[in-house]
């Protein structure tokens, strides 16, 4: 999901996502400054393990405004890697499961800066059949 562009002779680095007309996409959200999984959040990922027919998660990191952009990127990469590691838990290979961290990068919800927003502290997983 890592592409490099080449540019004026100049290399950059970006992430791409492909949605197939199959991916799927569940949120969860975290309380604020939070990486840990709420039964809510357990709940959720619990039915799409019910689901046999996956065979790939893309687990996308995200908070709020609070606080600085590297915290943010630290917190985001924690919840990801918080679901990551449940669904390992639960049997699912680590290489079906990729993370990336957005940290606030990627907001729902646009907010000033130094802003807590519970719609932005979330993990998006992204399934593909």
């Amino acid at each position: 999901f890592m592409h490099e562009e080449l540019t004026d002779n100049k290399v950059f680095d970006s992430t791409v996502i492909v949605t197939k007309k199959n991916d799927s996409v569940k949120k969860i959200y975290f309380d604020f400054d939070i990486y840990s999984l709420s039964k809510g959040n357990i709940n959720t990922i619990n039915l799409l393990l019910s689901n046999k027919t996956i065979k790939e998660y893309i687990i996308v990191g995200h908070t709020d405004t609070k606080g600085t952009n590297k915290y943010n990127n630290e917190l985001s990469l924690k919840r990801a890697e918080a679901v990551k590691n449940f669904l390992i838990n639960m049997g699912v290979n680590s290489d079906k499961i990729k993370i990336i961290a957005k940290g606030e990068s990627q907001l729902a919800v646009n907010t000033q800066d130094n802003t807590s927003h519970p719609l932005n502290r979330r993990a998006v997983i992204k399934y593909s059949y």
